[in-house]
């Protein structure tokens, strides 16, 4: 029987069967930088290495296994500013803002092949809950005789005390992409001290409304600071990238709370559409204003977009504003 694994959805659940392949054996990890006992405090939170940092002194030997893993540590996503109500998966297999951290680690590939990647068997806190996910890496392969750093997809709750592996499978694609097959399993039972990783700062977006100041008009709304945005990228989100998106700043020029808010666009001068505008509260307040972002993001190839028209509750208003990238 073949057993198909699938990397991750948007929303961190592994899809796909998590039948037992098993042969059992036990390794033992170099470079292991976090105590391997469990604590019944929480640790100061880390700021783990970049990607290009984390793997680079761990020295390649012989092991009887196909992988060995080391420098095991964990890591938390930088929060997208955007992303107000948890709707940019924006194509990542991570989400965009957590309030958990992943295991992150090296992989090196012992076998005389490419992998494409390993999935992690994992147990809390002495074995109390379990989870299984796809370990994805630079270029989603695991070239022969190299070390990667991998992200495991399976996110660490804040009451973690202990991560333990308990199985380590390595991969093979198969025709059907996002799938693949199981080639080599083996017992691992490595545990890990959960020590909590920093929070990234990144510069809130409503940075960009600060000197926006309402102005008398007829208008029931008026809109300012257009423009495209790149939020912060997550450099372990592999292979995925936090996709542009418009921004802008929207004033209640009405009496009364402004709220169901749309607009009308092109983009590259072709072609009309129409989208939700998200903004971060319920409602903008008579005479207050807001920041707000155009639901769903830019095509890598959208060179302007413009703006034809912006409404909500209390009425439209005509624009025909371009925002070059």
């Amino acid at each position: 029987m073949v057993l198909l694994i699938s990397s991750c959805n948007g929303n961190n659940d592994p899809v796909g069967s998590q039948e037992d392949i098993s042969t059992s054996n036990e390794e033992s990890n170099s470079n292991e930088e976090i105590a391997e006992t469990s604590t019944q405090t929480t640790p100061e939170p880390r700021t783990p290495p970049s990607p290009s940092e984390l793997c680079q002194d761990v020295q390649i030997s012989e092991s009887d296994q196909p992988v060995t893993l080391s420098n095991l540590q964990f890591y938390r996503s930088p929060p997208n500013p955007i992303n107000f109500d948890d709707s940019l998966a924006l194509g990542s297999n991570f989400g965009t803002d957590s309030d958990e951290d992943n295991l992150i680690g090296c992989v090196t590939n012992h076998s005389q092949d490419p992998l494409a990647g390993i999935h992690l068997e994992i147990s809390y806190n002495e074995g109390n809950t379990y989870g299984a996910g796809i370990a994805n890496s630079p270029n989603q392969e695991i070239p022969p005789r190299e070390t990667v750093p991998f992200r495991h997809s399976i996110g660490i709750d804040s009451d973690t005390q202990t991560v333990t592996i308990n199985k380590v499978t390595t991969l093979e694609p198969t025709a059907t992409e996002g799938f693949y097959e199981p080639l080599e399993s083996f017992n691992l039972e490595k545990t890990v001290t959960y020590v909590p990783a920093t929070i990234p700062s990144v510069e809130s977006i409503e940075q960009l409304c600060a000197d926006v100041k309402p102005t008398q008009s007829d208008q029931p709304l008026e809109v300012n600071n257009l423009q495209i945005y790149d939020p912060p990228q997550d450099p372990y989100n592999f292979g995925f990238a936090r996709e542009s998106v418009l921004v802008g700043c929207i004033t209640n020029h009405s009496n009364e709370p402004l709220h169901s808010l749309g607009m009308s666009y092109s983009s590259n001068g072709t072609g009309l559409g129409g989208a939700t505008v998200k903004i971060p509260v319920k409602e903008i307040p008579s005479k207050q204003t807001v920041v707000f972002r155009k639901f769903g993001s830019l095509s890598a190839d959208t060179e302007f977009i413009v703006i034809h028209s912006i409404g909500g509750n209390s009425g439209e208003v005509e624009l025909e504003v371009t925002v070059n990238r």
